[in-house]
């Protein structure tokens, strides 16, 4: 048996005891997502990470890294109207 599977198999025992109305399921515990799915439960995803690092790949190069603290790259009078900056 693999960790995922222990570590679902507790969590559905536990799913079946409690019965919860809601779960609020961290994104990295995919195995909470599959008991929540399989057994119907309504779930929120918990995603603890800057939403801006998802639209990383949107923004124009000369926008900087989140988190990065790093002013924007202005290549003329204008601002980049992505980050606001």
């Amino acid at each position: 048996m693999t960790v995922l599977t222990g570590k679902y198999l507790a969590l559905d025992a536990e799913a079946e005891r409690v019965r919860p109305a809601l779960m609020v399921v961290d994104s990295e515990t995919v195995y909470a997502v599959d008991v929540a799915m399989t057994r119907g439960i309504p779930f929120v995803l918990s995603v603890p990470y800057p939403v801006s690092g998802f639209l990383q790949p949107l923004l124009p190069r000369s926008c900087p890294t989140p988190l990065s603290g790093l002013p924007e790259r202005k290549r003329g009078p204008t601002a980049c109207s992505a980050c606001g900056s």
